[in-house]
């Protein structure tokens, strides 16, 4: 079935298996014949347009033709790596070298009598079964690359991630398939010979394994990229390192999103505020400039958004429970100590430092936490996430951009596109009154609820077009281009009137709130941007303390 499409679709090389020295036809896509269009925050391919006349089935997707399994051994390759194609007419000696000692010997020998897990997998091999077919290749490719004396984590991470778009996709693309597909099946009896067979290695944050699911494949993925993170070189640049948090964030918020697990939220909010604080670093670093910039500042508001929808996705599912369709299988095998204590102690002290992971380390394998212990780690965790998020310009209580989030990257690029439009800039600066008093008779935690009630009112307020950012304690902004300061007015005091009239019911008080309003604009642009900015501040702060003397009052300063 897939055999049909080759000709027409791709290239076929002809490569001697590195095992067993087969010569095998491996199908490679032909160069710009397919063209991605829209993808997920995950990379997730959604919709790809061909470049070759004709209709293909719409289980033909960008990994149908990724990677070339050795017939008869089912040593799997990837076809796109060059290393790969010409390893026996370039660098052979390097490419073997690779491979721990005797590892291809043995899947030589082992493929006649049709023993060991390659052998056992290729059952699932079927031409006609695109499903089963795609998914075996998969785990036949992460376990050659697991018979590596130094695997590389970014294959092994890359491939769990498309084994997890492949189940993502199961009914959308392989429907037709894998409602009598086996395959799944074939890999759960086959997870204990797996495991044992996978060659030991120390650097492994957990042991390859087969995954039946979407969350099985994603908690490898999120292991192996946090891996690939630690070890990335210098060379690789802060760019490199920013993508990839970014990736490795919206993996998480996917992970949640299936499971509802507590400890995969507070994870992914680590790794969105770690990713927050990368771009964060980029733009205030005064030696780095260009493009880098401009896309950290994209990404950092984007992951702000993304992080916003994690925790909106947390209360919804504290308040209607998690999704039931997400199967929650066991996590991944532990990598097993393959050295005496004595020496990987030794090891310990002489390894060269790592750079930080962009989430906290998981307890040892093996190890069974206490209660408290547990619930110290969980409070350790939430601290850390918390730490990250004030650095990165989020609000902690709010989930809103925060003060260095609106003067460092929103208000900058606003300011940018209304210059160029040659529009007005306006600002409208809030605080609500009262807080204080509520805080000191019914709690801090009941006053912290209350405030989160008021962002949610607020937030109805806000345009499309308009940034919110909560600056701090209970001071807000709401940017607004193209408002000039006589509208700005008639907004502000309709914005009061809706905030002034609520009544808020927290924990069954029925709680009101005065509101004091600062109101400011940049209508020409003469001077420099960074002049212009600071003084659209400080005029709407000025306004705000103005309203706060007269006591729930809307409050203008023009621009002199």
């Amino acid at each position: 079935m897939v055999e049909a499409y080759t000709q027409q679709l791709c290239r076929v090389y002809t490569i001697a298996c590195p095992a067993c020295g087969t010569e095998n036809a491996f199908p490679r896509y032909k160069r710009d014949v397919l063209r991605m269009k829209t993808s997920g925050p995950d990379d997730h391919p959604i919709e790809y347009g061909w470049r070759e006349e004709g209709e293909f089935p719409i289980w033909i997707t960008p990994i149908t033709f990724f990677w070339g399994s050795c017939g008869t051994c089912h040593f799997s390759g990837q076809v796109d790596d060059g290393d790969f194609r010409q390893w026996k007419t370039k660098n052979t000696t390097k490419f073997l070298n690779a491979f721990h000692e005797g590892s291809l010997d043995k899947l030589k020998a082992e493929s006649p009598s049709g023993i060991g897990p390659l052998a056992k997998l290729s059952k699932g091999l079927d031409p006609n079964d695109p499903f089963s077919l795609i998914l075996c290749q998969f785990f036949a490719g992460i376990y050659s690359e697991s018979l590596k004396s130094t695997p590389s984590a970014s294959v092994l991470a890359r491939s769990y991630l498309r084994v997890a778009w492949i189940y993502r996709d199961e009914e959308r693309l392989y429907g037709e398939f894998s409602g009598s597909s086996k395959v799944k099946d074939l890999m759960d009896g086959l997870r204990d010979e797996w495991n044992e067979s996978i060659i030991p290695n120390s650097g492994y944050p957990v042991l390859p394994g087969l995954a039946t699911s979407e969350v099985e494949a994603l908690r490898f993925t999120l292991s192996f990229f946090e891996w690939n993170f630690s070890t990335l070189s210098s060379a690789a640049g802060v760019e490199d390192e920013m993508r990839l948090m970014t990736l490795i964030a919206q993996l998480g918020y996917r992970l949640f999103e299936l499971t509802g697990e507590e400890d995969d939220f507070t994870k992914a909010q680590g790794f969105f505020s770690g990713s927050m604080q990368k771009c964060l670093s980029v733009i205030n670093d005064n030696s780095i400039v260009g493009g880098i910039v401009n896309r950290a500042k994209d990404t950092l508001e984007k992951a702000g958004d993304r992080g916003r929808e994690l925790r909106a996705l947390k209360e919804e599912y504290d308040k209607n429970g998690p999704p039931k369709s997400a199967p929650v299988p066991p996590p991944p095998t532990p990598q097993q100590a393959t050295k005496p204590a004595e020496e990987a102690e030794k090891d310990a002290e002489t390894a060269p430092a790592q750079p930080a992971s962009p989430t906290a380390p998981a307890p040892a394998a093996g190890a069974a936490p206490t209660n408290g212990a547990a619930q110290q780690k969980i409070e350790q965790l939430d601290q850390e996430a918390k730490r990250w998020m004030r650095l990165a310009g989020i609000s902690e209580l709010t989930g809103l951009p925060n003060r260095v989030m609106l003067s460092r990257v929103l208000l900058p690029r606003i300011f940018k596109q209304t210059a160029a439009k040659g529009q007005p800039l306006g600002c409208i600066f809030l605080s609500p009154e009262g807080l204080a008093q509520i805080n000191g008779k019914l709690g801090r935690p009941l006053g912290d609820e209350l405030l989160k009630e008021f962002t949610k009112c607020l937030q109805k307020q806000v345009r499309n077009g308009e940034r919110l950012a909560h600056l701090e304690g209970v001071n807000f902004a709401i940017l607004i281009p193209g408002g000039a300061v006589h509208q700005l007015k008639k907004r502000a005091e309709v914005i009061h009137k809706e905030l002034t009239s609520r009544r808020f019911d927290v924990n069954g008080n029925a709680l009101s709130l005065s509101v004091s309003v600062g109101i400011s604009g940049i209508q020409t642009y003469s001077g420099t941007p960074k002049t212009l900015q600071e003084g659209l501040y400080q005029r709407s702060i000025q306004a705000l303390d103005n309203a706060k003397f007269k006591g729930n009052q809307v409050e203008v300063i023009q621009e002199s």
